[in-house]
């Protein structure tokens, strides 16, 4: 048995990118009773199934598992507030800012990795998959959290 462990599995290609360095297709075909099992504190929907399509060997175990209601402009969670326009408003001004303070002109977009827009943090560091208002450092930006 094969254990891979991580804190977050966001959109499922840094592990990709990780089996592929690996050799993890070669590994498994060479040990066809071998299990692989891919053990997260946390995952996205997204890149669970993006895993078990691409290594429908590897088992996906995870603490926490999020989905499309943990994107912040998409989710439920904004929904519940009884504000006129709420979600709109929110977007505008965050599109807002990001431009003006650069955010999504890198390799992550606005919204985060794969635009999954997350409020997601650990102690040890942040997913670019969380919203960079959060973690992306500029001269004209202080960080909340560190990535």
């Amino acid at each position: 048995m094969i254990i891979f462990v991580d804190d977050f599995c966001g959109s499922g290609q840094q592990f990709s990118d990780f089996a592929l360095f690996v050799g993890l297709e070669q590994l498994m075909a060479a040990n066809p009773n071998c299990r692989f099992i891919y053990l997260t504190v946390a995952a996205h929907e997204d890149g669970i199934k993006h895993v078990q399509t691409k290594y429908p060997r590897v088992e996906f175990i995870a603490g926490e598992i999020l989905g499309a209601d943990h994107h912040f402009f998409k989710g439920e969670n904004l929904r519940n507030f009884k504000v006129d326009g709420l979600v709109e408003r929110l977007r505008a001004d965050y599109d807002r800012i990001a431009s003006e303070v650069g955010f999504g002109r890198g390799k992550v977009p606005a919204l985060g990795f794969e635009e999954q827009a997350l409020c997601y943090a650990f102690d040890h560091g942040t997913p670019n998959n969380t919203l960079p208002i959060f973690w992306n450092q500029r001269d004209q930006w202080s960080s909340l959290v560190d990535r």
